[in-house]
């Protein structure tokens, strides 16, 4: 593995280059110009305004994409024509696509500065390290663009990369011809001062198309002959949305840890949710591994301390930068996978990938079971996990036992105090009041209350002075909350509960793409996880609503698992609690809408609407 030491990164610019001419000669005439947006760009800040209509059903549509079938640069969201209407057609998908992948246009920053904001995981979490802007900016055009990423000015040309592992993708390149990856929080603007217009010459729409279609045609041989075709990067972020959906439950916010910047908070969350995927798939988990967990594999506490505890030393490692080389170019990228020893027979290229390096950290060192009582392998920190040993304690063992770097002690007594200062900082921002850490980083408000209302951010919304116990995330899907629960009994005497009634969760799996089938397969689950244990269970129907924005998909879902719900209650398969039916009734408006229900995010109840709802909870406990 690593030395302790982080290599030191070099930031500077290769010296700059002439580049194709787009208005400006070259990059010093940019880097002098670079506040300045060029009017390609102005002219696209005027067709993302006029697509804003469509993004969220834009966004949906790409959720719905591997990236592979992205990457091949094929219009997506306007059917391709003839050549007659391609032209336009590129141009109005490359607005569209800006704004599904960015966002802040409101804010007064984009608008001193005009600097777009990249954000891949609010469209797919895979997409944070398989799609860049080659993808995003179609339009060949946009030859030019300035990137703020990790407080360096890149300016960055399009074209095909020239070496490293993305040799041969169309894209976005550094001066010195590598690939310019982006990530969520990154932003850039488009430098570019000519653009095709409808009044150009019939040779220079023929051109344009050219360039476009040899474009296609080289995204199209990189997908056949990279190894991205093959990357565990779409294979591990494909496991099914039962496993997918159990990713939101953090034991620690990632983004209140202040010593890590934006890029390193989201190689963080990376790392975070492959090892939640890997670790959450107890059908796929080695023999020897399930001899130590049992038949029921890792608790949700479990998979957080274990998960914490890698980005930590991930952090020691590498300084969450994927690419980075240590001990003489032998060890690479997040977890310094040693050409001698995890790295062994994988190629430098394969190891910067940050999926493949985290993949490979868990297959070849987490899950290497070795005899008791060596110190190498993952058995120690599985078992000290499984006895309830600390984060702080997990990364030690991690550092001494998976990286074990050449100062062992010295590493063991910075990463524990690292995890000190992290925990302090996530239980200062997260655990006041009644408020305790649970499983998932869930807020739980409990006192020997017979009832426990258990869900997403509706519960939030109680008053504490009501008789209910509350245990909620926001954001929590119903998957996720079967696990939570599980958790939250393992860890706390909860003896006098005698009832649960499940709110919200549901539609917060509906709205990350699940059908309303599995949804409630997912909550027929949790009712025979508590009737097991004894506990009634009672299931709200959801709130039959898509939000600020009229997400007619997910309203028509939301009606439809109500449906559902009600089908399964009458057949006695599940208790429930018809809200909906109680709230909504009397509160609709001639035309249709909800009247005084919602507040202004089309989703959570008002405050009179709250009281109803406690209500109609009331009356059926």
């Amino acid at each position: 593995m690593a030395p302790e030491e982080t290599p030191k990164l070099d930031n500077t610019l290769p010296k700059p280059e002439d580049i194709s001419s787009n208005g400006v000669e070259s990059r010093e005439a940019l880097m002098e110009a670079e506040n300045l947006p060029g009017q390609l760009h102005l002219k696209y800040e005027a067709e993302v305004q006029k697509a804003q209509s469509t993004t969220a059903e834009d966004r949906q549509a790409f959720t719905t994409l591997d990236s592979e079938s992205i990457r091949r640069g094929k219009l997506i969201l306007i059917k391709e024509s003839t050549d007659k209407d391609l032209i336009p057609n590129i141009k109005t998908e490359t607005a569209r696509r800006i704004g599904v992948f960015t966002e802040g246009q409101e804010d007064e920053s984009y608008q001193k500065n005009k600097l777009y904001t990249l954000n891949y995981q609010r469209v797919k979490e895979e997409f944070e390290t398989s799609i860049g802007l080659g993808e995003i900016l179609l339009d060949p055009d946009i030859k030019t663009i300035k990137v703020l990423q990790n407080g360096e000015t890149i300016i960055a040309t399009r074209g095909k990369v020239q070496h490293g592992r993305h040799a041969g993708r169309i894209g976005f390149t550094k001066p010195d011809g590598s690939y310019l990856a982006t990530f969520t929080g990154d932003k850039f603007v488009i430098l570019d001062n000519n653009g095709i217009l409808p009044t150009s010459s019939e040779e220079e729409k023929r051109n344009y198309i050219e360039r476009f279609k040899k474009e296609q045609n080289e995204r199209e041989e990189f997908n056949k002959t990279s190894e991205f075709s093959n990357t565990k990067s779409d294979t591990y972020s494909s496991i099914e949305t039962q496993n997918a959906s159990a990713l939101e439950g953090n034991e620690i916010n990632i983004d209140n840890i202040k010593e890590l910047n934006n890029r390193q908070k989201n190689i963080a969350k990376i790392i975070e949710s492959q090892f939640k995927k890997r670790l959450l798939d107890t059908a796929n988990l080695p023999p020897k591994v399930l001899q130590l967990t049992g038949p029921n594999g890792f608790s949700a506490d479990v998979i957080n301390k274990i998960t914490l505890a890698a980005i930590i030393n991930a952090k020691h490692e590498s300084g969450l930068n994927p690419e980075i080389a240590g001990d003489g170019g032998n060890s690479i990228g997040l977890f310094q996978l040693h050409s001698k020893g995890a790295g062994r027979n994988l190629t430098v290229e394969y190891r910067q990938d940050p999926i493949n390096n985290i993949n490979t950290i868990i297959d070849r060192e987490v899950f290497n079971i070795a005899r008791p009582g060596v110190n190498f392998g993952g058995r120690n920190l599985i078992e000290r996990a499984l006895a309830g040993a600390s984060v702080k304690e997990l990364t030690q063992i991690f550092a001494r036992d998976i990286e074990r770097p050449l100062d062992k002690p010295r590493a063991m007594r910075l990463r524990g105090a690292t995890a000190d200062r992290w925990l302090r900082q996530e239980i200062k921002r997260s655990y006041t009041n009644e408020t305790i850490n649970t499983p998932q980083g869930f807020r739980l408000n409990y006192q020997n209350q017979p009832t426990l209302i258990a869900g997403s951010s509706t519960v939030g919304q109680i008053p504490a002075e009501t008789k209910f116990g509350t245990f909620y995330k926001n954001g929590i899907s119903a998957n996720n909350l079967q696990n939570a629960l599980q958790g939250l009994w393992e860890s706390k005497n909860l003896s006098e509960v005698k009832t649960v009634v499940i709110v919200g969760a549901a539609f917060n799996s509906l709205n990350s793409g699940q059908n309303p089938e599995t949804v409630l397969n997912q909550y027929q689950q949790i009712a025979t996880y508590l009737k097991n244990k004894g506990i009634s269970a009672k299931f709200t129907t959801i709130q039959e609503t898509g939000g600020a924005n009229n997400n007619q998909r997910l309203k028509n879902n939301a009606t439809i698992f109500n449906r559902l719900l009600r089908q399964a209650a009458n057949s006695e398969k599940l208790e429930l609690i018809d809200t909906s039916k109680a709230i909504y009734n009397d509160k609709v408006a001639l035309a249709g809408e909800i009247a005084n229900v919602h507040q202004s995010d089309g989703i959570h109840f008002s405050a009179p609407a709250m009281g109803d709802f406690i209500d109609v909870v009331n009356q059926n406990i």
